[in-house]
């Protein structure tokens, strides 16, 4: 099971900084998924 990184709510946040979370989220992708696994034990 991969986790799914996704917006869920978006609190009055402008198309700007919903844009630059998704890139902040993208280059750290692997080291979130990782840090995923190693809480899960997977």
């Amino acid at each position: 099971m991969d986790p799914q990184i996704e917006l869920a709510k978006n609190h009055k946040l402008s198309m700007h900084q919903i844009n630059e979370i998704e890139r902040i989220l993208e280059v750290h992708y692997y080291e979130i998924k990782d840090s995923w696994y190693k809480h899960f034990k997977y």
